[in-house]
């Protein structure tokens, strides 16, 4: 079977709800993981038994600064990680001041379920987002970011973008095979765990609420 996300009128989120069970794995390829795409599916995801993100792209990793040419990379590489703790589109969620209980939350998840690697190749890796169940697995691909915008909870600029959900074996299996090669591929990825782990806990470490604020609200009118 075969079902479409808009992300406005039918929300991912909403079809991860559904299809996430106690013990289930996740594996996730997608250029951005954002800590408030964890808390819109914290529920769900406290349950699983682990999940394995994919950078898409070189996130967490030195760039060679020496090459001209990758000075575009490096600044694309900076927001993908900086998007880690919130991306353009959560700004929003940004000034509730709760972004230090949230980090909190998410990088314990991360220490007891959750490991990064990164794409180090810069070769083209497939956004998808699968859930294995014991009885049925799920893929949902044309996932681009793994956060509450991603997954339709927040407003984003997209004007035409469609996911789509496969739920039938052929389709599925292919997809996990193919994961599960480019995961074991240790010429392509590196491990990021302990870099997101640390990101995300330096940047809510002994920062008071109203420092967040004033720190968030300066990157609001630097960006105009």
């Amino acid at each position: 079977m075969i079902k479409n996300f808009n992300n406005k009128t039918q929300k991912v989120g909403d079809g991860l709800k559904e299809v996430i069970k106690n013990g289930s794995k996740i594996d996730i390829a997608a250029g951005i993981f954002s800590m408030y795409g964890f808390e819109s599916l914290k529920k769900e995801l406290s349950v699983i038994e682990e999940l394995r993100f994919i950078f898409t792209d070189p996130t967490f990793i030195e760039i060679d600064k020496n090459n001209k040419q990758e000075k575009l990379f490096e600044i694309l590489a900076n927001t993908r990680k900086k998007a880690t703790v919130g991306s353009d589109f959560e700004i929003n969620l940004k000034n509730e001041l709760n972004g230090r209980a949230i980090a909190k939350e998410c990088k314990k998840w991360i220490e007891e379920k959750v490991r990064f690697r990164t794409n180090t190749a810069k070769g083209f890796i497939q956004s998808q987002l699968i859930v294995k169940n014991n009885d049925k697995n799920y893929v949902y691909n044309g996932i681009n970011e793994f956060s509450s915008a991603g997954i339709g909870y927040e407003k984003d600029n997209t004007i035409l973008n469609t996911v789509t959900k496969y739920d039938d074996f052929d389709a599925t299996e292919e997809f996990i095979k193919n994961f599960e090669e480019v995961w074991n591929d240790e010429k392509i990825l590196k491990d990021v765990t302990d870099e997101v782990c640390a990101y995300i806990s330096n940047l809510y470490k002994e920062n008071s609420p109203e420092f967040i604020y004033y720190i968030t609200l300066y990157n609001i009118l630097m960006s105009f």
